[in-house]
Protein backbone atom coordinates (compact mmCIF):
# COMPACT_ATOMS: atom_id res chain seq x y z
CA UNK A 1 0.00 0.00 0.00
CA UNK A 2 1.54 3.36 -0.99
CA UNK A 3 2.31 5.81 1.77
CA UNK A 4 0.07 8.85 1.97
CA UNK A 5 1.88 12.01 0.97
CA UNK A 6 2.27 14.52 3.73
CA UNK A 7 0.52 17.82 3.33
CA UNK A 8 2.93 20.69 2.68
CA UNK A 9 2.27 23.82 4.70
CA UNK A 10 3.68 27.33 4.30
CA UNK A 11 5.69 28.56 7.26
CA UNK A 12 6.80 32.15 7.73
CA UNK A 13 10.30 32.33 9.19
CA UNK A 14 12.41 35.39 9.93
CA UNK A 15 15.22 35.53 7.36
CA UNK A 16 17.79 35.50 10.15
CA UNK A 17 16.51 32.05 11.25
CA UNK A 18 16.10 30.49 7.77
CA UNK A 19 19.43 28.66 7.94
CA UNK A 20 18.42 27.20 11.32
CA UNK A 21 15.18 25.87 9.82
CA UNK A 22 17.01 24.33 6.84
CA UNK A 23 19.56 22.81 9.20
CA UNK A 24 16.86 21.31 11.38
CA UNK A 25 15.08 19.80 8.39
CA UNK A 26 18.33 18.44 6.96
CA UNK A 27 19.36 16.94 10.31
CA UNK A 28 16.41 14.55 10.27
CA UNK A 29 14.91 15.68 13.58
CA UNK A 30 11.36 14.46 13.90
CA UNK A 31 9.06 15.10 16.83
CA UNK A 32 11.98 16.40 18.83
CA UNK A 33 14.19 13.29 18.57
CA UNK A 34 17.27 13.21 16.37
CA UNK A 35 17.40 10.66 13.57
CA UNK A 36 21.20 10.63 13.73
CA UNK A 37 23.80 11.50 16.31
CA UNK A 38 25.03 14.28 14.06
CA UNK A 39 25.81 17.81 15.12
CA UNK A 40 24.93 19.30 11.74
CA UNK A 41 23.67 17.50 8.63
CA UNK A 42 25.00 14.18 9.90
CA UNK A 43 28.47 15.38 10.95
CA UNK A 44 29.45 13.81 14.28
CA UNK A 45 32.06 15.30 16.60
CA UNK A 46 34.51 12.60 15.48
CA UNK A 47 34.01 13.42 11.78
CA UNK A 48 34.37 17.17 12.46
CA UNK A 49 37.66 16.52 14.27
CA UNK A 50 38.86 14.29 11.44
CA UNK A 51 37.96 16.73 8.65
CA UNK A 52 39.57 19.60 10.56
CA UNK A 53 42.79 17.61 10.91
CA UNK A 54 42.75 16.74 7.18
CA UNK A 55 41.93 20.29 6.04
CA UNK A 56 44.53 22.61 4.54
CA UNK A 57 45.98 25.34 6.77
CA UNK A 58 43.91 27.94 4.86
CA UNK A 59 40.70 25.98 5.35
CA UNK A 60 41.54 25.54 9.03
CA UNK A 61 41.78 29.34 9.24
CA UNK A 62 38.27 29.64 7.75
CA UNK A 63 36.89 26.95 10.06
CA UNK A 64 38.47 28.71 13.03
CA UNK A 65 36.97 32.02 11.87
CA UNK A 66 33.47 30.55 11.67
CA UNK A 67 33.94 28.72 14.99
CA UNK A 68 34.90 32.00 16.68
CA UNK A 69 31.48 33.44 15.73
CA UNK A 70 28.99 30.55 15.61
CA UNK A 71 25.65 31.42 14.10
CA UNK A 72 27.08 34.51 12.41
CA UNK A 73 26.54 34.69 8.67
CA UNK A 74 29.85 35.19 6.86
CA UNK A 75 30.63 36.02 3.26
CA UNK A 76 33.50 35.53 0.84
CA UNK A 77 34.60 39.05 1.81
CA UNK A 78 35.03 37.88 5.42
CA UNK A 79 37.02 34.89 4.18
CA UNK A 80 39.17 37.08 1.91
CA UNK A 81 40.04 39.33 4.86
CA UNK A 82 40.93 36.29 7.02
CA UNK A 83 43.20 34.83 4.32
CA UNK A 84 44.60 38.21 3.26
CA UNK A 85 43.39 37.45 -0.28
CA UNK A 86 42.66 40.10 -2.88
CA UNK A 87 40.39 38.02 -5.14
CA UNK A 88 37.32 35.88 -4.43
CA UNK A 89 38.75 33.21 -6.72
CA UNK A 90 41.40 32.50 -4.09
CA UNK A 91 38.72 31.73 -1.49
CA UNK A 92 36.76 29.73 -4.06
CA UNK A 93 39.87 27.58 -4.57
CA UNK A 94 40.19 26.94 -0.83
CA UNK A 95 36.50 26.03 -0.57
CA UNK A 96 36.72 23.89 -3.72
CA UNK A 97 39.61 21.88 -2.29
CA UNK A 98 37.64 21.41 0.94
CA UNK A 99 34.66 20.26 -1.11
CA UNK A 100 36.80 17.64 -2.84
CA UNK A 101 38.14 16.48 0.53
CA UNK A 102 34.68 16.14 2.06
CA UNK A 103 33.29 14.46 -1.04
CA UNK A 104 36.10 11.93 -1.40
CA UNK A 105 36.74 11.07 2.25
CA UNK A 106 33.58 11.82 4.20
CA UNK A 107 30.43 11.64 2.06
CA UNK A 108 30.18 7.85 2.35
CA UNK A 109 30.12 8.12 6.15
CA UNK A 110 27.35 10.73 6.25
CA UNK A 111 23.61 9.95 6.20
CA UNK A 112 22.39 8.98 2.73
CA UNK A 113 26.01 9.35 1.57
CA UNK A 114 25.32 13.02 1.05
CA UNK A 115 28.12 15.42 0.29
CA UNK A 116 27.76 18.12 2.92
CA UNK A 117 29.97 20.40 4.98
CA UNK A 118 29.95 20.76 8.77
CA UNK A 119 28.62 24.29 8.25
CA UNK A 120 25.88 25.81 6.10
CA UNK A 121 26.45 27.43 2.74
CA UNK A 122 23.34 29.26 1.49
CA UNK A 123 23.06 31.40 -1.61
CA UNK A 124 21.25 34.70 -1.09
CA UNK A 125 18.72 34.98 -3.91
CA UNK A 126 18.72 38.76 -3.65
CA UNK A 127 22.35 39.30 -4.62
CA UNK A 128 23.55 35.84 -5.66
CA UNK A 129 26.27 35.78 -2.99
CA UNK A 130 27.01 32.81 -0.78
CA UNK A 131 26.67 33.03 2.99
CA UNK A 132 28.42 30.63 5.36
CA UNK A 133 27.38 29.87 8.92
CA UNK A 134 28.62 27.39 11.50
CA UNK A 135 26.28 26.01 14.17
CA UNK A 136 27.28 26.33 17.82
CA UNK A 137 27.64 22.54 18.28
CA UNK A 138 30.20 22.27 15.47
CA UNK A 139 32.02 25.40 16.66
CA UNK A 140 32.44 23.91 20.13
CA UNK A 141 34.05 20.78 18.67
CA UNK A 142 36.45 22.85 16.54
CA UNK A 143 37.38 25.12 19.45
CA UNK A 144 38.20 22.06 21.56
CA UNK A 145 40.63 20.59 19.00
CA UNK A 146 44.21 20.77 20.25
CA UNK A 147 46.49 22.69 17.90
Amino acid sequence: MPEAQEELVPVMVPRSRLTDVYSLLASGHSNGSPATAGLHRGWSAELVQEVYTAASPRMKALLDLMAASPGKRMTVDDFMAELDADKPEFVNGVLGAFGRLTSQRFAERLPNREHTWPFSAVKDIRDGRWNYEMPEQVAEVIKAIER
